[in-house]
């Protein structure tokens, strides 16, 4: 048990190693910022298709709550959770139960949209770049 713990200490002091660059660290903190802004402004700009609005602490605390809530045990594609921390999250806000499942739900539904437009087009590059491989193997 000892060296199975040593050795994923290893691999954690390993991965903390590669933030010593200041160079990469700035930009991985940049790119989690812009990351976490176009998230909180997709819940901002989603939310009046529902007939309310969510303004961007209110977007942080909610993307930070659904982001805790994919650690926990879940049902695939998390429904369930997302819909649980959603009302926790919202109804403090004025949000009722039903409104806060709804946006969930629709959160949910943007999202894996964004996620399968991201896949196609990978695969699509991906396709072209191994047709082009096999065109100048021959």
């Amino acid at each position: 048990m000892r060296g199975g713990l040593e050795r994923a200490i290893a691999h954690v002091v390993q991965g903390i190693r590669s933030f010593h660059d200041r160079g990469r660290l700035a930009r991985f903190l940049a790119l989690t910022a812009v990351i976490w802004c176009s998230d909180a402004l997709t819940v901002s700009l989603c939310a009046p298709s529902l007939g309310f609005s969510v303004e961007f602490p209110v977007a942080f605390l909610l993307l930070a709550g659904m982001g805790l809530g994919s650690a926990l045990p879940s049902t695939p594609g998390y429904v369930g959770i997302y819909q649980f921390v959603a009302v926790s999250v919202l109804t403090p806000f004025g949000f009722g139960r039903s409104d806060a499942i709804a946006f969930s739900l629709l959160l949910q539904g943007v999202g894996y949209v964004v996620v399968l437009g991201w896949g196609l087009a990978a695969v699509a590059v991906e396709r072209a770049a191994g047709e082009e491989a096999r065109a100048q193997a021959t």
